[in-house]
């Protein structure tokens, strides 16, 4: 029997979005030199040309829907990836700097395969913008392990690409390359 104001409906297991917040401060060098290393936690790279310097910080804040329930074989994750890019370039033939403070919104899609063992899974993922003279896109194919507190470790494979081609500035850079990273889901 029910009361007033109760609802008799059966029990409803609700996707709710995920948020992602990752940062890399890339270097970008013409030559390599042991006196120029970067820091720890950042990457050196060389654009094709070599023939731009500089410092590229780059946020991602990534929101996410999932599409299936994640105790099946195979899930999806559709959403947006808003990447915060802050840039000091500077091409050595022309003799020219370019200061970049912009924001990319990016589509991003991830495919999640859970394993047969507890706590692991893989997945592959991307994100991609062509927005008026900029060209962004990264993929991560992926493996997870998750322990029962929240902690988890992740590694894989990256690749990621990012190119300018205007009238007045055109450089194209790219990273690729295993990486390791510690989560904690809340």
């Amino acid at each position: 029997m029910a009361m007033a104001g109760e609802i008799d409906a059966p029990e409803q297991n609700l996707l709710l979005p995920t948020f992602q917040f990752q940062h890399q401060s890339i270097t970008l060098g013409s030559s390599p030199s042991r006196e120029g290393l970067p820091a720890a936690g950042s990457r050196q790279l060389y654009d094709s040309a070599n023939s731009t310097q500089g410092q590229v910080n780059q946020y991602d804040a990534m929101i996410t829907y999932p599409f299936g329930q994640r105790d099946q074989a195979v899930n999806f994750d559709l959403g947006v990836n808003i990447r915060f890019i802050e840039a000091g370039l500077k091409n050595q033939e022309l003799d020219k700097t370019e200061h970049l403070n912009m924001a990319l919104p990016m589509l991003h899609a991830t495919a999640l395969f859970n394993l047969p063992f507890k706590g692991l899974t893989a997945s592959v993922g991307g994100s991609h913008t062509e927005y008026e003279q900029y060209r962004a896109y990264d993929y991560k194919a992926r493996l997870n392990y998750s322990w029962d507190n929240g902690f988890g470790l992740e590694g894989g494979w990256q690749h990621q690409q990012f190119s300018i081609d205007g009238s007045d500035y055109q450089t194209r850079f790219e990273t690729q390359g295993p990486y390791l990273d510690l989560r904690y889901r809340f």
